[in-house]
Order: structure tokens, then C-alpha cells, then sequence
């Protein structure tokens, strides 16, 4: 839903604010960004499906450079944030997946660190690149800017790899079957197929929250109505 997407927008802290750009935030406090992540992911009934679109320059080690706020030239340490940083704010996630997105450049320090983690099971990983590999002018972002809410993704995937060239795509399924789901978490293939209601209902919540939170929440919005 367009309310719960935020955005961390490179830039130098002046976003102007309007009805469009009420949900964009200047990405020069990493702070910000980081306290975000780890809010949505520690709270118990928060997400379902949490979904990071990653780009931003980057260091060769997979270092985002967020934005130069003194203009100095130099990435000094609130201007930047690591592979670690993130995978610590993803860590014990509380969503029932993660998807990372990445069109960025060297892409592979994440890759590998997640290959080898316990802590991330929930977590997809899906760049334009492997390794070392330079992003690839903006056909990622376009293919997955197609990406209809109904669409198995590991269908969608395997059926678009033709954009990978000349750069070979890089996925991690921390967990076998994670990508065998819609974006928001629904059945692939389903018969028959779930109706508006039922996908509205199943998966369109928030699949993590307690029965008796629920419940009380609907009374409490009954009452108000």
C-alpha cells in the first residue's frame, strides 16, 4: 500500500513538503534510516513483507555513500552505510520476508554475507549483478517497476532473465521456497483463485499479529465508528 512505502532520498536535507512528498525523508542522517529499518523489523506486529530498494554509489566492499553533508569529500562515518550496518538492522527480522532489491555496484559483499549467515532466514536477496560488478544502466529498476502484486516471483524471475545480460543476476534465498510467494506474501498458484477479499484479508494484514491484538483492534475501530 503507497502509505507504508517510505523513501530515503539522497540530497542535501531540503525536500520540499507537499501532499507528494510526505513520506520522503533526505537520506544525510543515517540515524534516520537505520532506526527505521530496526523499528519495523523488532516490532512484533509490524510487517509482513519488508521490502528495501537499494541505490546508492557505492565502495567497492558494498559501502553505501549516503550524501557528502559537509561537503568535505570525504565519506566520513554518519555519510556511510556498510554491508554490517545493515545486516545488523536486518538481523532476527520479525517480517516473514525480507526483500532487498539492489541496483547498485558491487553487490557481492552482501551476497556472500548472507550465504553465510544463521540470522537472516527470512531474507531475499535480489541484485542486478554478482561479485564485483558495476550496476547496468536502470533495466533492473525497469523490469522489477513491472512487478504486479499477483505475480509469483520466482516465475517473474526466471521468465525476465533475458535483461541480465552482460551482467549475470545475482539471487539469495537464505531459505529454499521464499521466492515461491507474491511480493506481499500470497500463494503462487492457487485454484481457484483467491478472490480481492480473501488475498485482502490473508495477506494483506498482518499475518504476525496475535489473534487477541486483532481482535481488540477491530473493536476499538468499531467503537470509534
Amino acid at each position: 500500500r503507497r502509505e507504508n512505502i517510505k523513501i530515503f532520498f539522497a540530497g542535501d536535507g531540503q525536500i520540499p513538503v507537499d501532499e507528494e512528498t510526505q513520506d520522503i525523508y533526505p537520506a544525510t542522517e543515517k540515524v534516520m534510516i537505520r532506526s527505521y529499518i530496526s523499528y519495523i523489523c523488532r516490532a512484533v506486529s509490524c510487517a509482513d513483507s519488508l521490502v528495501l530498494y537499494l541505490n546508492s554509489p557505492t565502495r567497492n566492499d558494498g559501502t553505501m555513500l549516503l550524501w557528502d553533508v559537509n561537503k568535505n569529500g570525504i565519506a566520513d562515518q554518519k555519510e556511510k552505510y556498510t554491508v554490517g550496518e545493515l545486516l545488523t538492522d536486518l538481523e532476527g527480522c520479525n517480517a516473514q520476508r525480507v526483500l532487498i532489491f539492489v541496483d547498485q555496484s558491487y553487490p557481492g559483499t552482501l551476497a556472500k554475507k548472507l550465504l553465510s549467515s544463521k540470522k537472516h532466514p527470512n531474507v531475499i536477496l535480489i541484485s542486478n549483478s554478482r561479485g564485483s560488478e558495476f550496476t547496468w544502466a536502470s533495466s533492473f529498476t525497469d523490469l522489477w517497476a513491472e512487478l504486479q502484486p499477483d505475480l509469483c516471483l520466482i516465475d517473474y524471475l526466471f521468465k525476465n532473465v533475458a535483461w541480465t545480460a552482460p551482467s549475470t543476476l545475482g539471487v539469495v534465498e537464505s531459505t529454499s521456497g521464499l521466492l515461491n510467494s507474491t511480493i506481499y506474501g500470497g500463494p503462487c498458484y492457487n485454484n481457484p483463485p483467491l478472490t480481492p477479499e480473501e488475498v485482502k484479508r490473508e495477506y494483506m494484514g498482518c499475518q504476525n499479529l496475535p489473534t487477541a491484538v486483532w481482535y481488540q483492534t477491530v473493536q476499538q475501530k468499531d467503537l470509534l465508528h
